[in-house]
């Protein structure tokens, strides 16, 4: 019997999102955190609205 273990390619197309999608889905952050991160977003150059997270 092998002793491998299974290793996530992180490069892998989605993987981050998806990541990101459970988080959010686990966490369920309030509408003052969703300002917050778009604030952060804005600062490091994303371009969009609170309103387009919803």
């Amino acid at each position: 019997m092998s002793d491998k273990r299974f290793v996530q390619n992180w490069d892998a197309p989605g993987v981050y999102r998806d990541v990101l999608v459970a988080f959010v889905e686990e966490l369920k952050p309030s509408a003052h955190v969703v300002k917050k991160i778009v604030d952060d977003m804005s600062r490091r150059g994303y371009q969009f609205t609170y309103r387009g997270l919803e």
